[in-house]
C-alpha cells in the first residue's frame, strides 16, 4: 500500500532490497500521481515479521506502470528482515 496525501493506492512489490523498493501497477493511471521527489507513506508486509512495516520513502523515479522508492527511516529490524529475505532465495 502507497499513501500519499489522502490517497491510498495498492501497489505490487517487483523487488526489495534493504534501500528501497520497485512497484509495479496494472493500472498505469496510478502510477502518473507517483512524481519524482515525492515522499510517500508505504505498508507492506514481510514474512519474517509478523506486523506490517510502515516506512517512508521518497519517490525516485515513475513511469507508466512502475514505480521506485527509496526508503527513508526503515528500522535496523526491518532492514534485518529484508537482508535475511534475500538471502533465502
Amino acid at each position: 500500500m502507497v499513501e500519499l496525501g489522502d490517497t491510498r493506492q495498492q501497489l505490487v512489490s517487483a523487488n526489495i532490497s534493504a534501500g528501497g523498493m520497485k512497484l509495479r501497477t496494472r493500472d498505469p493511471a496510478a502510477i502518473i500521481t507517483l512524481d519524482p521527489g515525492q515522499i510517500v507513506t508505504l505498508e507492506f508486509s514481510l514474512p519474517l515479521l509478523s506486523a506490517p512495516v510502515v516506512a517512508q520513502g521518497e519517490v525516485r523515479w515513475a513511469d507508466a506502470d512502475t514505480c521506485g522508492i527509496q526508503f527513508i527511516d526503515l528500522s535496523p529490524r526491518v532492514v534485518s528482515a529484508i537482508n535475511r529475505l534475500q538471502w533465502r532465495r
